[in-house]
């Protein structure tokens, strides 16, 4: 499929619809890596022609870290059993500015969503995510989205969508089925429809920065407007900073409050230990039970098979950045 896109693309509509700014700087500064680890999963997955070529892309680390990956079990939701085989993978979905599904040409938005299944009327729709920290969950407006386009293309009358946690291994649904027949639906469309075509240069901080790709290149983001004027500047600007001197004093300052920082940090993981609760937008902060990570004994392997040591391997020298005696200097 080909499209001409008008507005921002599916992925981005969790944070477009509350900033401007996201959508030009992702679409300047690309998605990162996680991305492209995703997709060379995804393609490994389902044999795609094009999966050797972008596993050959990956760096030795993102590699070792995609090996780590499960394929999404199977899992029964509304009574119909989704599995991985069945699964339509890597589709391609473009909606028109009237909230139609498109094949190719003009469109508001259009992405490429990650599993998709049709039962009984009902289209179901998964998406990876790497980390639940990644994600607001189900009901995001980029799952949403691929849900609407889905149904859309296949007549639904309804859909739901879940997401498959990397790092836990589980997937986790929406509790709600969403229908194309009602007014919901209506408000839906208008909200895909709102984020998709809010483009423009405006910057909006707040708690959808987290997941935003060009964060790091937005001056809202790496130093607040209401510091323009201190010692953070430099970095209120964006792109490189090539002044020695004010570099320095920013780096100098940020060593300086960084204890200040865990300190902070340290009071609020003591408040959500104590059940003290911190809110903002909707969350509150406190601790989950999460599942520990696999991990290789080495000793107890090696005890066990002694020949194992063989298989021992130095990785590649590195290089690593701190402050060592300048032999030019006279203090």
């Amino acid at each position: 499929m080909s499209y001409s896109k008008i507005g921002n693309r599916i992925s981005l509509l969790p944070v477009v619809q509350y900033c401007q700014l996201a959508g030009k700087l992702s679409e300047e500064h690309g998605a990162g890596r996680a991305a492209a680890v995703s997709s060379a999963f995804h393609d490994r997955e389902a044999g795609a022609a094009d999966a050797k070529e972008k596993l050959a892309r990956l760096t030795p680390n993102e590699l070792e870290t995609l090996e780590t990956w499960k394929r999404p079990s199977d899992v029964t939701v509304n009574g119909h059993v989704l599995t991985y085989a069945a699964a339509d993978k890597e589709q391609p979905v473009g909606l028109t500015l009237t909230g139609e599904f498109a094949e190719s040409g003009e469109v508001v938005t259009c992405g490429t969503l990650d599993f998709a299944w049709v039962h009984d009327g009902v289209a179901y729709v998964g998406d990876m995510k790497k980390s639940a920290w990644t994600t607001s969950g189900p009901d995001s407006l980029q799952l949403l989205a691929y849900g609407y386009a889905w149904a859309k293309k296949h007549g639904c009358h309804s859909f739901c969508v879940g997401l498959w946690i990397i790092e836990y291994a589980e997937w986790r649904w929406s509790d709600k089925v969403y229908g194309l027949d009602d007014f919901e639906s209506l408000d839906l469309w208008g909200r895909i429809m709102y984020a998709a075509l809010n483009v423009g240069t405006e910057a909006n901080f707040g708690d959808h920065c987290r997941n935003c790709y060009g964060r790091l290149h937005c001056p809202e983001y790496t130093a607040p407007a209401a510091l323009a004027d201190t010692v953070l500047s430099p970095a209120a600007v964006g792109g490189a900073i090539d002044d020695p001197a004010k570099l320095l004093a920013l780096l100098e300052y940020c060593e300086r409050i960084e204890p200040m920082i865990e300190k902070v940090k340290e009071h609020a993981r003591e408040c959500a230990r104590r059940g003290v609760p911190l809110k903002r937008k909707g969350q509150v902060l406190r601790f989950n039970r999460c599942r520990g990570r696999e991990s290789l004994n080495k000793a107890k392997l090696f005890a066990a098979l002694p020949e194992a040591t063989k298989f021992i391997e130095r990785g590649e020298d590195f290089d690593m950045m701190r402050w060592v005696k300048d032999k030019g200097s006279t203090k």
